[in-house]
């Protein structure tokens, strides 16, 4: 995630402004960065904003590999479960943002949820929803808790689309349809009904029954879903993936 920020933000931020650590050398070779380091200490201070995209397992390691004091840093942490509390006691800062981005931010068109403490200043707010927007759309949030619900809409959201299409390409090669066109019509299908509900002027529910004849073969199979329960499923399904979001993060 780290290099995935990285490569959005030079779209938008000269190089220049921009440096990276990482203990893998190769990684940063691989990212051809101006600005880049294996020491933290290097890093830190030169920046004014610091983006922590580590394992929150290697979170106390990078703290005690480092002699650059935080407290007066902007810090951005997108590591899912380290509360502002934990991140405030062990970096000494206050201005601390947490944000959870989806793996769309890899193409430009992730959802990035983000909740901050009071201690970040509106100028600070508006140099973090441009960094935020040069990876996809941000979404700002009250209240940390908040943070929990974006993980399982927009964090795990990518993982219950990528499942529609694979349950309609294994369906068309059921059908008898090659590999490749099997591919097709469910990226294909997906990707316009997307661009669809992004441009045109109706909800996604509007949309549904404009795609629903009264008495056709669609309204048959979202009967039939309905009548299966999805709704209650699918709902059941987020409340059961909120629970161990909860667990992990005690």
């Amino acid at each position: 995630m780290g290099s995935t920020f990285y490569n959005g933000l030079k779209k938008h931020f000269s190089e220049d402004d921009l440096y990276i650590c990482d203990k893998n050398m190769g990684k940063l070779d691989e990212l051809g960065a101006k600005n880049s380091s294996t020491n933290p200490d290097e890093i830190l201070g030169e920046a004014n904003v610091v983006i922590l995209a580590i394992k929150p397992q290697a979170l106390d390691e990078f703290i005690s590999s480092t002699k650059i004091n935080l407290n007066y840093k902007l810090l951005i942490s997108i590591m899912a479960g380290v509360s502002f509390d934990q991140l405030s006691d062990i970096t000494g800062s206050r201005r601390i943002v947490r944000a959870m981005p989806n793996l769309p931010v890899q193409v430009g068109q992730g959802v990035i949820g983000w909740c901050a403490l009071a201690e970040v200043g509106d100028s600070d707010r508006v140099l973090i929803k441009k960094i935020f927007k040069s990876l996809g759309t941000e979404i700002s949030v009250k209240h940390e808790e908040m943070l929990n619900g974006i993980t399982i809409l927009s964090g795990c959201g990518p993982a219950y689309f990528f499942l529609i299409a694979e349950q309609l390409a294994d369906k068309a090669r059921a059908f008898g349809f090659s590999e490749k066109d099997a591919q097709n019509i469910a990226e294909k299908t997906l990707l316009g009904s997307a661009e669809l509900l992004k441009k045109g002027n109706k909800s996604a529910k509007e949309w549904r029954w404009a795609v629903a004849s009264k008495g056709g073969v669609t309204e048959a199979v979202l009967d039939s879903l309905t009548d299966a329960g999805f709704g209650e499923m699918f709902d059941n399904a987020l409340e059961a993936g909120l629970k161990r979001n909860d667990k992990l993060n005690t």
